[in-house]
């Protein structure tokens, strides 16, 4: 997954740009993106998902310390999907 990741941000990150978009409306329907890290600053853009044989899974790219190097959290099968990748997150040397 993260070499997924990686390929996208270097060859179309346009779609990382579409995954950090809170809404869009296309005549009269607006999709509505749940990912509640949408208001972190240092989120660049990632996937979330759940199928009950998953359970809950991201894969998510962010940009983190002084250097704001760029770090992806993948998490599969979570209970607490969110909770998850803070606990990742909280790893990065400040």
């Amino acid at each position: 997954m993260v070499i997924i990741l990686d390929w996208i941000r270097k060859n179309d990150p346009t779609i990382l740009d579409i995954t950090a978009i809170h809404a869009k409306t296309i005549r009269s329907h607006t999709w509505i993106n749940p990912t509640h890290f949408l208001s972190w600053s240092y989120y660049i853009g990632g996937k979330n998902g759940y199928l009950p044989e998953a359970d809950r899974t991201t894969a998510s790219l962010f940009t983190l310390g002084p250097n704001k190097d760029i770090y992806a959290a993948v998490v599969l099968g979570s209970d607490n999907r969110d909770a998850d990748v803070i606990k990742l997150l909280e790893k990065v040397p400040k």
